[in-house]
């Protein structure tokens, strides 16, 4: 998918505190020990963004705590051009989207092999929660061969400034400096912060924070703590409360928040996005993503690559009423038809009778919760 986008960073660190100033009131200007080019900070400030507190960082900018640009992407900024938006602080704010939201609604992310487990099962998970939203036409996939062509991918790096992840909004110029549309983790950080029982509901609910970006949702208090509509725009989503404490997409951090291990949307998230895509129609996507040469283990864990995206098995039988699997042999005489509801311990492949080295025709299409059919996914494997 051809996409364009600014970068939106979530910063959790505990000192993280998100403040900003009215337009008139905002000096380009940075701390003394900061060596940050004044061309950087001019541009900045004319796209409305506080500039009392910014950090650079290798070839980042970090501006209020919680917005990243690439320094390449700034210097493609023309000063002529650019418009400074109003900068409010209202303390009623409340859900809001950018003016560009997603063009279709099947999702395929990339995860490379090779992202290390943990990141991968917190991904994955993070993916089943937004896969269980009603009322919501999207639907989010993984793949992880690289062999299918995707949607957003999961890139595993450095960030810096104390940040551990940082995601893009729908529509805006590559703002990160990174070709294609990208959640970006710093696992290695992450891991010196959290132990991995803290750690995986803390990320789990962060990855779904920037999800939400990714799909066109600002920070539900955006108002309330004076970002302002920005160069991406903020629309009220109708029928969104006011105050929204518990919402998955608060921009700021409180780790004594009640809320902080909660790994939930909120009533007010869950109208927001089925506000913004709704169930009007399925158009639901078959998808089976395994590779063209694929062993045994990838067999087992087939649930976890096919729609909908789930870490655990079980779960399926919550957000689907029915599966339909067509397994045929292509160098063998070989088939196999499943047609009926998901096991209590989730749909396991049939790998133990399938005559290895062999070339196989798997098709796969399920019905979910919402009473949506997907279309059928299909790809010819050779199972070794």
């Amino acid at each position: 998918m051809k996409t364009t986008k600014c970068f939106l960073l979530l910063a959790l660190c505990a000192a993280a505190i998100f403040s900003s100033c009215k337009k008139s009131e905002v000096k380009p200007s940075a701390t003394p020990d900061e060596k940050i080019e004044s061309r950087y900070l001019i541009r900045l400030y004319k796209l409305g963004f506080d500039t009392t507190r910014v950090k650079s960082t290798g070839a980042y900018i970090v501006t209020q705590g919680d917005y990243t640009f690439a320094k390449s992407f700034l210097d493609t900024l023309k000063l002529e051009n650019i418009v400074a938006p109003e900068v409010s602080k209202d303390a009623t704010g409340r859900h809001a989207s950018t003016n560009t939201l997603l063009t279709k609604n099947n999702i395929v992310i990339y995860l490379p092999k090779g992202t290390p487990t943990f990141l991968y099962n917190e991904v994955t998970y993070a993916l089943g929660k937004w896969n269980l939203i009603p009322g919501s036409n999207l639907n989010f996939y993984i793949t992880y061969n690289g062999e299918e062509p995707y949607d957003w991918k999961i890139i595993n790096q450095p960030i810096g400034s104390g940040n551990l992840a940082v995601a893009d909004f729908p529509g805006y110029p590559d703002a990160n400096g990174v070709p294609g549309y990208n959640i970006i983790v710093d696992e290695a950080y992450i891991s010196t912060l959290y132990n991995t029982v803290v750690r995986w509901p803390r990320l789990v609910r962060m990855l779904m924070h920037e999800m939400g970006h990714m799909v066109g949702l600002r920070h539900t208090d955006w108002d309330a703590i004076g970002e302002g509509q920005s160069i991406w725009g903020a629309n009220y989503i109708p029928g969104t409360p006011t105050q929204d404490p518990a919402s998955v997409f608060n921009g700021f951090y409180n780790p004594n928040s009640p809320y902080v291990d909660v790994m939930d949307f909120s009533a007010g998230d869950i109208t927001a996005i089925s506000n913004l895509y709704p169930l009007s129609t399925c158009n639901l996507q078959g998808y089976v993503n395994l590779y063209s040469h694929t062993d045994n283990g990838e067999l087992n864990n087939v649930h976890r690559f096919a729609y909908p995206a789930f870490y655990e098995r079980n779960i399926e039988k919550y957000a689907l009423s029915n599966i339909e699997v067509q397994i045929t042999g292509i160098s063998v005489n070989y088939t196999y038809n499943y047609n009926g509801p998901i096991p209590e311990d989730g749909f396991i492949f049939p790998n133990y009778e399938m005559p290895i080295h062999n070339t196989y025709r798997v098709r796969m299409r399920y019905t979910n919760l919402k009473g949506c059919l997907s279309t059928w996914g299909e790809k010819v494997i050779s199972y070794y």
